[in-house]
């Protein structure tokens, strides 16, 4: 058991609602949770299911905007007060512990806590750490929970290594499934259906696009294909504009949209392709997860490259992979022909759920919660605009430094 008493309260600052990284976080909330902890969450509602999620499963629930979407509209006045707000409310809270998601947040919120000795941890939930180590150079949190050994190397520039620690597991794994054998084997009457699960944004569009046309190569008398494309996003109308000018009779394309359960969705498909999240629960299911990167490499999940695709969080990064087309020709052909090894599959699968299902999280985590330091001494007051101040400076740094390395 951990240093938290019962019945502790628990501040958890979140981001805007969206993707994996809040749904990763309520693994960790759930789990506290169900220790008999009591939950205040502090975040932004953009994905209003996941929101409704939230607000039903812990005991409070308080609606605000991120901090960065202030920072990035340049709304310094807005963010000034936002950050005054907060922090006077941890001061009369006072909180047993807070959860603080993202870099960002954690520049501020692991000051705030460190001058109020309220113990801090702070979650960075894969992604891409290339710019946060100028925000984390001065984090005062106790303990950084990353989700990946690449988000370990970078913060190990700029964190103690005694106040880092890998938890990846923190996926609630919903079914497996026992009809490997059966699903996979196919003939060239069948079509193969393959689901792509991604946001319809701007940063991921390409590799959605880059998919499509893998696909479209791909696709032909031997080898019919149902692409399923399940997430919504800004570029959606786009997309669909896209598809509707793919012409080929043994490609059908059909656009999801939001998809609240993705299970039946995984259970229907034969290949999943995606990334971080969306493409390693199916894997834990029992089904093909092909990792896609944005620059439209693909790597199918295999014991073999297992350790480099965890030691990047199924991120896409650093894929090895000369042929895409020929990567996903010779995995249809392998259904086909009734070679495909689903044995190897769900071996890869045992892998996977060993990694990253939360049924393995209580350990781990505890050990991080038994490390607090619970002072509960106040610090030296913080002043919250020389901090916005501060992270202005940061970012026209970092704009240089980009600048200079072009």
């Amino acid at each position: 058991m951990s240093k938290l008493t019962k019945g502790a309260n628990i501040y958890f600052r979140g981001m805007n609602l969206s993707g994996g990284a809040p749904r990763s976080s309520f693994g960790y909330l759930d789990y506290l949770k169900k220790e008999g902890h009591r939950i205040t969450v502090v975040a932004c509602e953009k994905d209003k299911n996941l929101a409704e999620l939230y607000k039903n499963s812990f005991d409070r629930f308080i609606s605000a905007k991120y901090v960065y979407d202030y920072f990035a509209e340049k709304k310094f006045i807005d963010l000034y007060l936002l950050l005054k707000k907060e922090y006077e409310f941890l001061k009369k809270d006072r909180p047993d512990l807070v959860i603080i998601l993202g870099y960002f947040n954690s520049f501020f919120y692991s000051r705030f806590c460190n001058s109020l000795g309220i113990p801090a941890v702070t979650l960075i939930a894969g992604g891409d750490l290339s710019t946060g180590t100028d925000f984390l150079k001065d984090c005062t949190c106790d303990h950084v929970i990353c989700f990946s050994e690449e988000n370990r190397d970078v913060l190990l520039k700029c964190v103690d290594d005694e106040r880092i620690t890998v938890i990846s597991n923190r996926i609630q794994l919903k079914t497996v499934f026992d009809d490997a054998e059966s699903h996979y084997n196919l003939t060239e009457d069948d079509c193969i259906d393959i689901l792509f699960t991604s946001r319809v944004s701007g940063d991921k569009y390409d590799s959605i696009i880059h998919f499509i046309g893998l696909a479209d190569k791909v696709a032909d008398e031997e080898r019919k294909i149902n692409l399923a494309i399940a997430g919504d996003g800004d570029c959606f109308v786009k997309l669909k504009e896209y598809t509707e000018s793919i012409n080929n009779p043994y490609l059908t394309i059909n656009l999801k949209g939001h998809v609240d359960n993705l299970v039946p969705e995984f259970e229907k498909a034969h290949i999943v392709v995606g990334k971080g999240r969306s493409v390693i629960e199916p894997i834990m299911m029992n089904r093909i997860g092909c990792v896609m990167g944005d620059d439209g490499k693909i790597e199918v999940c295999t014991t073999d490259n297992f350790e480099n695709l965890y030691h990047y969080n199924f991120s896409g990064r650093n894929l090895n992979c000369d042929n895409p087309e020929a990567v996903l020709k010779n995995l249809i052909d392998s259904m086909i022909s009734g070679t495909f090894d689903t044995e190897e599959m769900k071996t890869a699968a045992d892998l996977t759920r060993k990694h990253y299902s939360s049924e393995h999280l209580a350990e781990k985590f505890n050990y991080v919660l038994d490390n607090l330091k619970c002072e509960k001494q106040r610090k030296k007051r913080v002043s919250v605009l020389l901090l916005v101040l501060k992270m202005i400076r940061i970012k026209v740094f970092i704009k240089i430094k980009r600048g200079m390395t072009k």
